[in-house]
C-alpha cells in the first residue's frame, strides 16, 4: 500500500471518529434512579414530583420560557443560548413503583434529565447543573427509597401544566430582570436578591 493511499486512509478514520465524537458529545442524559446502595426511588405527591422539576429549571435556566411535555411521559423542556448556538435543556417525570429491602410495593418519581445541540461546552455544563439541582432538591425531601424491580405506572392527574400556566408573568420578570443586570442597570447583589424575590413567589 503507497504512503499517499495510507495516509488518507488514516485521515478518513479520524474524520470518522470524530464525527462520532461529535454525535456523542453533543447530547446529554442522566437518570436519578442511580445511587451507590442500588435504584432509588422519590416516594413524593405528585404535584410535588413536578414542582421539584419546575422549579430546578428555574434555578438553572432563570428569565426562559418552560414548555409542557404533555406526550405519555411528561415532563418540561426549555433551552440554553450562547450566541448562535443553543442546547435544549429537558426534565422527564417517570412515575413509577418497585419492592423496598422489607419486600413492601413502594410507588413514586424518577427522573430523567438530557439535553442536545451545538453548545457544546456552555450548553453541557447548564445540562449537568440542571441535573445536579434536581438531585439536590430531591435529596433535600428525604423520600428517597431504594428498590428492586422498577416498574413505570400511570400519572394520577395532569398536573404537570398547572406552574407553568400560572407562572408567565414570573417568567417575564425573570427574563426582564435579567436584561437589567446584562445592561449593567442592576448590581450583581441587588440582582440575585431580586430573582431570589421572584423564585419565592412561584
Amino acid at each position: 500500500m503507497s504512503s499517499a493511499h495510507n495516509l488518507k486512509a488514516k485521515i478518513s478514520l479520524f474524520a470518522l471518529l470524530s464525527f462520532i465524537f461529535l454525535l456523542n458529545g453533543c447530547s446529554t442524559k442522566f437518570t436519578t434512579t442511580e445511587s451507590e446502595n442500588g435504584t432509588i426511588l422519590y416516594k413524593l405527591e405528585e404535584k410535588e414530583a413536578f414542582k421539584i422539576a419546575h422549579h430546578s429549571m428555574l434555578n438553572v435556566l432563570p428569565g426562559r420560557k418552560i414548555t409542557i411535555i404533555d406526550g405519555p411521559t411528561k415532563g418540561y423542556s426549555t433551552y440554553f443560548r450562547s450566541g448562535l448556538d443553543t442546547y435544549s435543556q429537558q426534565i422527564l417525570v417517570f412515575p413509577a413503583s418497585g419492592i423496598d429491602q422489607s419486600g413492601n410495593k413502594v410507588s413514586g418519581y424518577y427522573y430523567e434529565v438530557s439535553g442536545s445541540g451545538s453548545s457544546f461546552v456552555q450548553g453541557r455544563a447548564k445540562n449537568v447543573s440542571l441535573y445536579e439541582t434536581l438531585n439536590k432538591k430531591l435529596q433535600e425531601t428525604n423520600s428517597g427509597v431504594i428498590v428492586t424491580n422498577l416498574k413505570n405506572e400511570k400519572y394520577s392527574s395532569t398536573i404537570s401544566g398547572n406552574f407553568s400556566e400560572e407562572n408567565n408573568e414570573a417568567f417575564d420578570n425573570l427574563e426582564r430582570l435579567k436584561e437589567l443586570y446584562d445592561k449593567g442597570i442592576l448590581t450583581e447583589e441587588e440582582y440575585k436578591n431580586k430573582k431570589a424575590e421572584l423564585l419565592e413567589k412561584i
